[in-house]
């Protein structure tokens, strides 16, 4: 079973507007990332009442 091909126009004007665009600007694209931070830190989740409840049994 062969899928339909997907609308040809859609590449035409993804390319049409690449074209337009130009080369990425090298420049532009160094000031954009010193610009944005992205923090990985995740926050600790507080403890639960079961793990709570569990070390109180145990002291």
């Amino acid at each position: 079973m062969t899928t339909p091909d997907p609308d040809p126009t859609f590449y035409q004007r993804f390319y049409t507007a690449a074209r337009n665009a130009g080369p990425p600007d090298v420049e532009k694209k160094a000031q954009a990332s010193s610009k944005s931070v992205i923090s990985l830190f995740v926050p600790p989740l507080p403890p639960s009442p079961a793990r709570a409840r569990e070390r109180e049994r145990r002291n």
